[in-house]
């Protein structure tokens, strides 16, 4: 949906950028290449970037449990989040490097962590019947918020067979059969065991 009305993807990350051009620096993932990419050449304010595989300011890394952020002076703090999933670490790992950045001590930061509460609307995990669970994202439809539901799904142990229940994705900027080329890529790339889809759209794709 955010893609409508420009030419392509370059033209509506300038257009997006118009928003930080007086920042006096800016914060960013250098993993999404191409918005890495517009930050360099259309923002001249100081740039903090950090990433979990790429070179960067600060280096993150999650294991165990253990939030890992490695700066460029090669100092590491560390913080134990509540939360797994990816879109949450990165909103987090956002946060943290703007207070490291601005000189708030991790203690106070490990203390903010331990109270920060799940947002509502977002991915939840639910007992369900028969023993089984359900991961319930109905408020996000899109590619992004799939990729994130599955991987929340294919590290739950609980049960071994997976299941996704997947209605038509509206609004994606994308034809259906280039939408749902990307969806069935992404579902066959995991462990899934099986597919419902519901709505006209995904179902009249269901053979391509």
């Amino acid at each position: 949906a955010h893609a409508d009305g420009f030419n392509d993807q370059k033209e509506k990350f300038r257009e997006k950028l118009l928003l930080f051009k007086k920042c006096k620096s800016l914060i960013y993932c250098s993993e999404h290449e191409a918005v890495a990419a517009a930050i360099e050449t259309e923002i001249n304010s100081e740039k903090i970037s950090w990433s979990f595989s790429k070179e960067a300011d600060f280096i993150v890394n999650f294991l165990q449990g253990i939030l890992s952020l490695i700066s460029n002076s090669g100092e590491v703090y560390e913080f134990k989040p509540k939360f797994t999933d990816s879109s949450s670490l990165e909103s987090l790992v956002h946060c943290l490097v703007c207070c490291l950045y601005i000189g708030v001590d991790t203690l106070s930061l490990n203390d903010s962590i331990d109270k920060i509460e799940g947002v509502q609307m977002r991915l939840t995990i639910k007992a369900a019947t028969n023993g089984c669970y359900l991961i319930d994202d109905s408020y996000n439809n899109d590619l992004s918020a799939l990729e994130v539901a599955t991987d929340c799904l294919i590290r739950q142990n609980q049960r071994k067979k997976k299941t996704i229940i997947l209605s038509d994705i509206l609004q994606s900027g994308m034809s259906d059969e280039v939408l749902y080329e990307k969806v069935a890529s992404l579902i066959s790339e995991r462990p899934i065991d099986r597919l419902i889809g519901i709505g006209d759209r995904i179902t009249r794709l269901s053979d391509t």
